[in-house]
């Protein structure tokens, strides 16, 4: 376009100046036309490339753009931003002359497989954590039936008690982990006319799964389900510390929960929940067994990632 404009006005000036500021009118306009159709250019490229790439890595096409016009400009290209190219970019094209862009699909594909590498350094980072919790705890101690005894009653009966308990966990995924722990989940203590007292603990060991629906400012509820083993030790005699029997009794049973974790950052999670963990122990007080025990307990914890 240069040429023709050129072509077609000097002829008809007759003076140097003329023709000087007629070339410095086509310059003008072939450099506005140029600027006007920059961005046309660069959206046509950004679109074009993004189409080529996995949603993950689109990021990479205004890198991959800015590389493009920047080659471009030092090439001198005549017909730069002119026109822009009706065809797609071909990501896998090699081209022998060493002076023409390669977008080799080698170095987008090694873009794209490093992106993925710190994807998964990010994905396996922090997945275990260990955490220690504390708690209320209600422990269903078994209130013996006295009424077949003459003046038999109770004196004293404790059914609430501290709980504790430590855990390690494994996230598997972000809504779901695994966690082991073990707890103490509180001691009762009871006595019946001031002559017969028994004290009773209990404890418990085992494997659980939670698995967080939603998310909602860093809070996540979420449902436990598990398996565990509840044991409870109970010592009877004239006190507490003076006993005469020390019966044990242990069972298998499902462990069920559900609470709220809420994330301070990336390695600190607090915790609020209530777990239920079955029944142990006997009904009957002529029974060598301890007094049934059937703890629920509320607990405050806290955890670290690693």
């Amino acid at each position: 376009m240069e040429y023709f404009l050129a072509s077609a006005l000097l002829p008809i000036t007759s003076s140097r100046s003329i023709r000087v500021a007629c070339l410095c009118l086509i310059l003008l306009f072939c450099s506005s036309q140029a600027l006007a159709t920059e961005d046309e250019y660069r959206e046509k490229l950004l679109n074009e490339i993004r189409s080529s790439l996995s949603d993950k890595n689109k990021e990479l096409a205004e890198q991959l753009v800015d590389i493009r016009i920047e080659e471009e400009r030092k090439l001198g290209k005549k017909t730069l931003f002119q026109a822009v190219p009706s065809q797609k970019i071909n990501l896998n094209e090699k081209r022998s002359n060493k002076n023409e862009i390669q977008f080799q699909s080698q170095s987008t594909t090694g873009l794209e497989e490093e992106n993925n590498q710190d994807i998964a350094k990010v994905n396996t980072k922090n997945k275990w954590y260990f955490g220690i919790g504390v708690g209320s705890s209600n422990t269903g101690v078994y209130k013996f039936d006295l009424s077949n005894f003459s003046n038999v009653t109770y004196t004293n009966y404790q059914n609430k008690s501290t709980a504790n308990k430590i855990y390690l966990g494994y996230k598997y995924s972000e809504e779901s982990s695994i966690e082991l722990y073990y707890a103490q989940l509180g001691t009762s203590n009871y006595s019946i006319n001031t002559v017969y007292y028994g004290a009773n603990k209990a404890v418990s060991y085992g494997l659980s799964g939670k698995y967080h629906p939603i998310e909602i400012l860093n809070t996540k509820p979420f449902f436990r389900y598990g398996v565990q083993k509840i044991s409870s030790v109970e010592t009877r005699g004239n006190t507490y510390t003076n006993y005469s029997e020390r019966n044990t009794s242990s069972n298998s049973r499902a462990l069920i929960g559900i609470g709220v974790d809420y994330s301070l950052n990336e390695l600190l999670t607090l915790t609020v929940e209530i777990e239920k963990y079955g029944r142990t122990g006997s009904t009957d007080l002529n029974v060598r067994k301890p007094a049934r025990v059937d703890p629920k307990v509320v607990y405050f914890s806290a955890n670290y990632s690693f």
